[in-house]
């Protein structure tokens, strides 16, 4: 019995009561503002019809127990075709055709504190079978609705799963192809470094007989000039299988720096000896804050280093040209800048210039010797000795590098 009159109240919860609910609370349920406005005439109409396809005997709906919403008798109404439909004036004539019917009241908004409610009278027999369609039919649509909600759901679900797949395996594919370019990589410093190692055998006994023959007394002049070439050369090619050898010895992280204290002032004056007697129209303008810098680091690094920034000076300078020197001290570094005024480096190819075996412009290097590793492997030597290492050129106007390396009053106790 109340499980009918529920189904009842629900479907006409959900169809009419929710539309017009917020209307009488606005009026606060006063029959003489409410009464003849569009809204109200438009629920009783909407509430007739939706009862009139119902088979029910008679129908009351008070709002908050008390005003009177809606009301319909249809026994009464059949016989005696009153005009209004105020049933509870008549209720006596039911009396004798009520039975087998069935009387319920059921809440339309149950949590408030004076609700507002329904009376039914339906018939028992034949008012079962539309409520249960009309709330099966709600539920369905319910149901369908959210199974479409669910679908589209799984759907999206899939669709991410599978941009996360394809991008998974993006980048399993870009990780296993970086780690076989660090392999192939090492395998080359390897392979560098096991060439470079075996040629300077052999060429250091070229080296060490050219140097025999060339200041032997007993050898002619011709022979003389051709162990100079030789000795040379040799010497130009052992300086280049040894850059070689420590660029792929870096790259493999097994070169090992070795610091120890040392003039650095008596270390650049060697160094300009024996990359400037080559070009003696050259000026070299030297600017020391001391006659003895004492500074700690690897003694052989370090000359290595000024030997490739100032053989690229000169390299690069023309005749009568300028090469400007200074070493200044910094609050915790030495300073070396090596400047000149030779052809310069594009800005755009100072990048190309700092990798291995890169040379900026492709005309110079066909023009003056050189591999393209000095400046890479300076830079990387720098940076192993804790230093920094800065480079700035302008095509045309000259090159300065500066060399910024760790110095500690501390270390020279």
């Amino acid at each position: 019995m109340g499980k009918n009159a529920i189904n009842i109240r629900n479907v006409f919860n959900h169809l009419i009561w929710e539309k017009y609910s917020f209307m009488l609370e606005m009026y606060d349920s006063d029959p003489i503002k409410i009464e003849g406005k569009p809204q109200f005439i438009h629920l009783q109409n909407e509430a007739k019809l939706f009862f009139e396809t119902l088979d029910v005997v008679q129908v009351e709906v008070l709002y908050k127990g008390e005003m009177k919403i809606f009301s319909l008798n249809k026994y009464f109404e059949h016989v005696h075709h009153p005009s209004n439909y105020d049933f509870k004036e008549n209720i006596s004539l039911l009396s004798s055709d009520n039975k087998g019917n069935i009387i319920a009241t059921v809440s339309l908004d149950a949590d408030e504190e004076t609700p507002s409610i329904m009376e039914i009278t339906y018939n028992a027999n034949n008012i079962v079978g539309p409520i249960r369609f009309l709330w099966i039919s709600f539920t369905l649509v319910v149901i369908l609705v959210c199974i479409a909600i669910f679908a589209w759901s799984v759907r999206k679900i899939i669709k991410g799963s599978r941009v996360l797949n394809e991008q998974f395996s993006i980048n399993t594919k870009l990780k296993k192809a970086k780690e076989n370019i660090e392999e192939i990589s090492l395998q080359k410093s390897q392979f560098l470094a096991n060439v470079s190692h075996e040629l300077k055998t052999p060429l250091n006994a070229i080296i060490g007989f050219s140097d025999l023959i060339r200041t032997a007394d007993t050898a002619s002049k011709e022979h003389k000039d051709y162990a100079n070439d030789i000795y040379y050369s040799g010497n130009h090619l052992l300086n280049l299988i040894n850059d070689i050898l420590d660029f792929s010895k870096s790259e493999l992280n097994s070169l090992k720096i070795k610091p120890s204290l040392f003039d650095l002032t008596r270390l650049m004056e060697t160094c300009i000896r024996m990359t400037t007697t080559k070009r003696k129209n050259i000026k070299v303008s030297k600017n020391f804050f001391s006659n003895k810098i004492l500074i700690k680091s690897d003694h052989k690094r370090v000359k290595q280093v000024i030997l490739n920034i100032l053989s690229n000076a000169v390299k690069f300078t023309d005749e009568n040209g300028d090469i400007n020197i200074s070493i200044r001290k910094l609050p915790s570094e030495i300073e070396i800048e090596i400047s000149d005024n030779g052809v310069g480096i594009p800005e755009k190819d100072i990048a190309k210039a700092l990798s291995v075996f890169g040379q900026s412009n492709t005309e110079l290097s066909r023009k003056y010797d050189g591999t393209g590793i000095g400046l890479p492997l300076s830079k990387k030597l720098v940076e192993l000795m804790g230093g920094v290492f800065e480079i700035n050129s302008k095509e045309g106007s000259g090159t300065i590098v500066k060399i910024r390396l760790p110095h500690n009053e501390k270390d020279l106790i």
